[in-house]
């Protein structure tokens, strides 16, 4: 753990980065530097924990496709007006 930050800093200078070892056998404590952590080292994982966060995975969905944002922003299409809520008791003049 002393060499923790400097291991982090020389691989950075060569644009290397290291990646989580899934698979691994061991379970030991896993820190690795290009990764966030808690400053609480007793939250440090396990590499068993790795593969635990991977059977949840994530899903893929197609979406469909939008237009471009400064299409929409540029539209002249009105919206419908709201109408009034129920607790005002006056009518709002236009």
């Amino acid at each position: 753990m002393e060499l923790f930050e400097e291991i982090g800093t020389f691989f950075q200078e060569y644009d290397l980065y290291l990646q989580d070892p899934i698979g691994y056998k061991r379970n030991v404590r896993y820190c690795n530097p290009h990764r966030l952590r808690s400053p609480d080292t007793a939250l440090t994982k396990f590499t068993s924990d790795l593969a635990k966060q991977l059977a949840h995975g994530v899903e893929m969905e197609d979406v469909d496709t939008l237009p471009e944002l400064l299409d929409v922003l540029n539209s002249q299409e009105d919206l419908p007006e709201t109408p009034q809520p129920r607790l005002i008791k006056t009518t709002l003049a236009k």
